[in-house]
């Protein structure tokens, strides 16, 4: 199941960007680009890359950012980087030299952002930075220095492996197993970092730290760690395809050991929701910053660059995690799976907004912020959010 949900997300997202020509061999020469935008001054194409195609997270992120294109009527170009960092160079090339007016960039490594960064300073096309942000100072300082850096929008993932700490010390679990993707990844990094710094001072014992270099190893690697440890009391997955493949590696083991993770995608909810699951925790942000970063790209593109009274752009590596619990399901559904969590009238008011009003926005930012948007929109009732449980201040 979960195959079938991930390709049909990115196969609406590939379709709408694909089309729009992939390589530099297709692209227009510049006099013809320029007569076309003489005729259709409004057009502007909005250039974004998808590291690879499978896992939900990413599928998510590039549908919150089509969907902001399609909200503001323009068109778009989405390339697959398949999983090659060295392919995310020559993407961006390809759509700097077919005409993009704007390049909304996932990147995963450091060394990726001064060289991404200064290929569109050179073609004078405005950039932002989308889901994952450096850490480096020097490379931070640069970023903030180049003219066409409209600004970035990340997840607190330092808070979300802290919050799921806080769950396991509130249930009395004291030892547990970590499961995560390569050593070094910007995003399950500090979801570890965070983690462990809740965990280990109230008492509790991570007795193995396992990185797999691609998915499919973290199954085996659980279970070898079962084995060498004996029962603990917890498993946490760093991210939902993490934690889910640790259920996985707990079928048949007769064992009491539970799994945290991260991610909200469908198919972790629906274990989340199955009473025989060993899945009993899980949190996310919905990947937010799809929406956050394309709106500074769209101002900047419109003129209309959020800024703060000294000039400097959003930096944003903190849109806050929330818990998801089972009787919240359909209603988070509903809100941000068969929805987009922001309306397009909500999307579009946010052209030409203020750098103080933007932030307020992305502070506020929650579970219940959102789905008291939607009750006001009509798309939910007070009867759904009573059944959820969930109480919503005005």
């Amino acid at each position: 199941m979960r195959k079938k949900v991930l390709v049909f997300a990115l196969s609406v997202v590939m379709a709408a960007g694909l089309c729009a020509g992939c390589g530099s061999d297709s692209a227009p020469k510049e006099d013809e680009k320029t007569a076309s935008k003489e005729e259709n001054s409004s057009e502007v194409t909005i250039g974004y890359n998808i590291f690879g195609s499978g896992p939900y997270a990413l599928g998510m992120l590039a549908n919150n950012t089509e969907s902001v294109i399609k909200a503001y009527g323009q068109e778009s170009m989405a390339l697959d980087d398949e999983f090659s960092v060295e392919k995310i160079i020559q993407d961006v090339e390809n759509m700097i030299s077919s005409g993009c007016d704007g390049l909304v960039i996932w990147l995963p490594a450091e060394s990726l952002y001064p060289t991404v960064a200064k290929m569109c300073a050179d073609a004078q096309v405005p950039f932002v930075l989308n889901d994952k942000v450096p850490s480096n100072q020097e490379i931070i300082d640069t970023l903030r220095e180049n003219a066409y850096f409209a600004g970035c929008s990340a997840p607190n993932d330092n808070a979300l492996g802290k919050g799921c700490a806080e769950y396991a010390i509130e249930q009395g679990w004291k030892s547990c197993i970590i499961t995560s993707s390569a050593a070094g990844d910007s995003s399950d990094t500090p979801r570890i970092e965070g983690f462990r710094e809740v965990f280990e001072a109230a008492g509790g014992e991570v007795k193995e730290e396992l990185h797999a270099d691609n998915l499919d190893e973290s199954v085996g690697q659980v279970q070898d760690a079962l084995t060498a440890t004996g029962e603990v009391d917890f498993i946490y997955g760093t991210s939902s395809d993490y934690g889910l493949n640790a259920c996985t590696a707990l079928e048949g083991k007769g064992a009491d050991t539970k799994v945290i993770s991260a991610g909200l995608e469908t198919e972790a909810l629906d274990a989340l929701c199955n009473e025989e699951s060993p899945l009993v925790y899980l949190a996310g942000d919905s990947w937010v910053s799809g929406i956050y970063s394309t709106i500074l790209l769209e101002n900047a593109i419109a003129g209309t660059p959020v800024q703060d009274e000294d000039g400097n752009v959003p930096w944003i590596d903190n849109v806050a995690p929330f818990q998801i619990l089972p009787e919240e399901y359909e209603l988070y559904t509903t809100c941000f799976i068969d929805n987009l969590c922001y309306s397009d009238e909500e999307l579009l008011a946010m052209n030409g907004i203020d750098y103080d009003s933007f932030m307020e926005i992305v502070n506020n930012y929650s579970f219940e912020d959102r789905v008291k948007a939607k009750l006001d929109e009509g798309l939910i009732t007070q009867e759904d959010i009573d059944a959820a449980g969930l109480t919503i201040q005005d």
